[in-house]
């Protein structure tokens, strides 16, 4: 592990440091260690893209896709190839998975390392945090832009996850000033028969005078597959 450049930022200072070039007899010790690190508290990230690691390096003014990615599935991929084509100002994108849960606690090693493995088998960038709140993650990547999917916005807008409608604007006033986003990719809804959109949430006036919210139209990103029927096929042990 090499000892990279220092930059001062306005919220926090950044230590940067990184391992490159990785040999195949070492890749997994170093996968290992990464984690290790973020799980102790040593590095609040970790970024695997190509052949590099990023220890405790977070990126400004991208587009991140966060989630659980259990699987990993085309549905995600698309998504963040779509949020790209619609905001190509960005400087880059990236998955995000936080190994921390505000209900169920952290992922264990192994779990971690399984569950990256994925987006390294396809060549696709992600970042490891302890991040499971906005604005934490806004806190760690200043000037970005979130892309969720339509049933994590709607909670998003929901006072009764923040106790009270102060709190949730509270929150959303910290990622405003550090200048954080959202995109909603919408979602087929098998019960009603129609595409639910950005354009069928109800954003509280407070919350939507902020600006903080724009959606991607159907034409742009439509899959209706679902972690959790993956997850359901794979337990009955179907392919497709």
């Amino acid at each position: 592990i090499q000892a990279s450049d220092t930059t001062d930022d306005a919220s926090h200072r950044i230590e940067r440091e990184f391992v490159s070039q990785m040999n195949t007899s070492d890749e997994s010790e170093t996968r290992r260690r990464s984690i290790r690190s973020l799980l102790s508290g040593n590095a609040r990230t970790v970024e695997f893209s190509g052949a590099c690691v990023f220890l405790d390096a977070p990126r400004r003014n991208r587009l991140y896709l966060p989630g659980s990615f259990n699987p990993l599935h085309d549905g995600h991929k698309g998504m963040l190839v779509a949020a790209s084509k619609h905001d190509p100002g960005k400087l880059g994108a990236a998955f995000e998975l936080s190994v921390e849960n505000a209900d169920k606690g952290l992922l264990d090693e192994e779990e971690i390392a399984r569950r990256i493995a994925q987006f390294i088998a396809a060549d696709l960038p992600v970042v490891l945090t302890r991040a499971p709140l906005f604005t934490t993650k806004s806190d760690l990547f200043p000037e970005s832009t979130f892309v969720v999917g339509y049933d994590t916005a709607i909670r998003l807008v929901q006072e009764r996850y923040y106790g009270s409608e102060a709190e949730m604007v509270r929150q959303f006033a910290t990622l405003v000033q550090r200048g954080c986003s959202f995109l909603v990719a919408g979602r087929f809804d098998a019960t009603t028969g129609t595409y639910l959109s950005m354009k069928d949430m109800h954003v509280p006036d407070v919350l939507g005078a902020m600006g903080m919210f724009a959606g991607m139209e159907e034409a742009a990103f439509r899959n209706d597959i679902s972690s959790t029927e993956l997850r359901t096929r794979a337990k009955r042990g179907e392919t497709s």
